[in-house]
């Protein structure tokens, strides 16, 4: 696959090019959608930390559906949808996640339709999502087995993660959606929830590796250093959005073109999800890992280990160096 095919976003690319650009390492990263979720990768962007790592950044705006399998012929390095990653590796892809950004997803189940109130009334309906396999699609299987719940119970629509989701949600042309806390906000400003209800809030429901980094087996073998300064950039992006409120506020509104009042609802829905230190525990990753082979038809026996699916050396090792350089993010 080219990254030709796939929509791409380059965002502010002299922000991302390091001085004395003969140094710098290009490398490409894919992001879903500009909301708070990648609000550390606007960091690394707006605070000059992918340029203070070396790195020449071409950022692709690509749901993991599309992002994954582009990753895995080579011709995109990075993709920020972690969680989409981990199905792909259960059938075989060599990748690693390296770095998980949030272990609670973003996403809430919405619908207009009066007659689709709660989980129960979605049986045989179609639900829209940004792409199939991507991370809305696994919260929303997440969900199905808490509720013990066939994974067939709903079908699910890909419709991108531009307005063509979101109006189908709120026009009612397709029963229930997904949707980040901004893109609720927004819709509720511009009064299309008017007549919406909110069937599950995922963040409160579900835990899981949301969104994060990950990249193939060959770019952690052959470029060590290069997968250490993208987790470094992206861990001080993260760092930086939980310390300055206000000023990671006023980016977000920036990128996702939004009012700020939508912006800090956004950025505090996301709070209590971050993974603080780039990595989920081991209890999570078991239960992830069991979850998702039970949804690619894994037999138990089959499982993967942990350490077939989460490296997170790089992300222990940039943590322990920023700590013992003493670096703090700057307003």
């Amino acid at each position: 696959m080219q990254l030709g095919r796939i929509a791409r976003a380059l965002i502010l690319p002299l922000a991302l090019c390091f001085a004395g650009t003969a140094q710098a390492e290009k490398a490409s990263l894919s992001y879903v959608t500009w909301n708070a979720d990648f609000g550390y990768i606007m960091a690394a962007i707006d605070k000059g930390y992918f340029a203070e790592e070396g790195l020449d950044v071409d950022l692709t705006s690509a749901g993991g559906g599309v992002a994954v399998p582009a990753v895995i012929s080579g011709s995109l390095d990075f993709t920020g949808s972690g969680s989409s990653a981990i199905s792909a590796i259960l059938k075989g892809a060599h990748m690693k996640v390296v770095l998980v950004g949030q272990d609670k997803p973003g996403w809430q189940l919405w619908s207009v339709k009066p007659e689709l109130k709660t989980l129960a009334d979605l049986k045989g309906q179609p639900v829209a999502v940004i792409s199939r396999g991507d991370s809305g699609e696994i919260a929303l299987r997440y969900l199905l087995k808490k509720h013990n719940l066939p994974r067939d119970y709903f079908s699910f629509t890909p419709l991108g993660n531009g307005t063509a989701r979101l109006a189908a949600i709120s026009s009612g042309s397709i029963p229930a959606g997904i949707m980040v806390w901004g893109e609720v906000e927004k819709l509720k400003t511009s009064g299309g929830l008017a007549r919406g209800h909110l069937i599950s809030n995922l963040t409160e429901e579900v835990r899981m590796p949301f969104n994060g980094l990950a990249t193939s087996d060959k770019l952690i073998a052959e470029k060590p250093d290069l997968v250490l300064h993208m987790v470094r950039a992206l861990l001080k992006g993260q760092t930086y959005i939980r310390t300055h409120r206000a000023q990671a506020i006023a980016m977000i509104a920036r990128y996702a073109k939004t009012e700020e009042k939508d912006a800090e609802s956004d950025y505090d829905h996301i709070q209590g999800g971050i993974a603080r230190d780039g990595t989920v525990p081991a209890d999570v990753q078991a239960e992830e890992i069991a979850l998702r082979s039970e949804m690619v038809d894994v037999p138990l026996a089959q499982q993967m280990k942990p350490a077939a699916i989460f490296d997170f050396g790089p992300a222990r090792k940039a943590l322990a160096d920023l700590n013992a350089e003493g670096w703090k993010p700057t307003p």
